[in-house]
C-alpha cells in the first residue's frame, strides 16, 4: 500500500511539478492525512482487532481498571471513584509506578490450576528479559491467598462488583493492563503462553509509556 502510494505520488509530481499550487496543495495533503487516519481508526476500534498483529482478543474500548471496587491484600480499597475516601488510594497505584499488568482473573479458590498459570505468568515475565522492570503480575479473585511469589499481588473483588453494563471478566483468563490501568487485552483460559509473551514484547517496543 506504502508503495502504490509512493509511485502515485510521483507521477502526480511529474505531471504538475510546474504547476503554481501544487507544493501548496502536496503540503495540505501531507499534513491533513495523518489526521484523517487517526480520526478513522478512533471511529472503528474494531479495525485494529482484525489485523493479525496482536494474538489476544483487543478490548474496544478499553476498560478503566478504576471502574471496579479492587482491595489489596491489606483489604484497602484501590479505587478512586469510591464515595469512602479514607482508605482509598488512586487508581495508578494498581499498577505500580505506571507499569504494565499481567493480571490472571481467577475467582474461586487458588487451586493447583491457578497455582500453575501464576508460575506460567513468572516465567513469561522473566522471558521478557530487558523490560521485566517495566512488568509486574497480579491476580485478581474473590478469595484471598498467600501467592507463592512474594511479586505476585493478589488483588480482590467482591462478586457483586464483578458486573459491569459493558464488561465482563471471564474465570480463568488473562488480561494485559496499560500503564494508564486501563484493561485492553483478554486471552482465553486455555491461551498459551508464548501468544501473550509476543503481544506484551510488541507492546513494550512500541509504547513510550511503562
Amino acid at each position: 500500500m506504502a508503495w502504490i502510494v509512493y509511485f502515485c505520488v510521483l507521477d502526480v509530481k511529474k505531471r504538475f511539478a510546474h504547476h503554481p499550487c501544487f507544493i501548496l496543495t502536496l503540503l495540505i495533503l501531507l499534513f491533513a492525512l495523518p489526521a484523517f487516519i487517526a480520526h478513522w481508526v478512533y471511529k472503528n476500534p474494531n479495525w485494529l482487532s482484525d489485523q493479525k498483529s496482536n494474538l489476544g482478543k483487543l478490548i474496544a474500548p478499553p476498560v478503566a481498571i478504576s471502574t471496579f471496587s479492587i482491595m489489596n491484600a491489606q483489604h484497602e480499597l484501590l479505587d478512586n471513584t469510591l464515595p469512602n475516601k479514607k482508605k482509598v488510594k488512586p487508581a495508578a497505584q494498581l499498577t505500580t509506578n505506571g507499569k504494565w499488568m499481567i493480571l490472571l482473573f481467577y475467582p474461586d479458590q487458588c487451586d493447583s490450576i491457578c497455582l500453575k498459570k501464576i508460575y506460567l505468568m513468572r516465567q513469561l515475565w522473566i522471558a521478557t528479559g530487558k523490560f521485566q522492570n517495566r512488568v509486574e503480575r497480579a491476580v485478581l479473585t474473590e478469595h484471598d491467598f498467600q501467592s507463592p511469589f512474594n511479586d505476585t499481588r493478589v488483588l480482590l473483588i467482591k462478586k457483586n462488583n464483578l458486573k459491569k453494563k459493558h464488561f465482563k471478566f471471564i474465570p480463568g483468563a488473562t488480561y494485559l493492563v496499560d500503564p494508564m490501568g486501563y484493561i485492553m487485552m483478554v486471552y482465553r483460559p486455555n491461551e498459551d503462553f508464548e501468544d501473550i509473551l509476543k503481544d506484551l514484547e510488541h507492546l513494550l517496543m512500541i509504547s513510550q509509556v511503562g
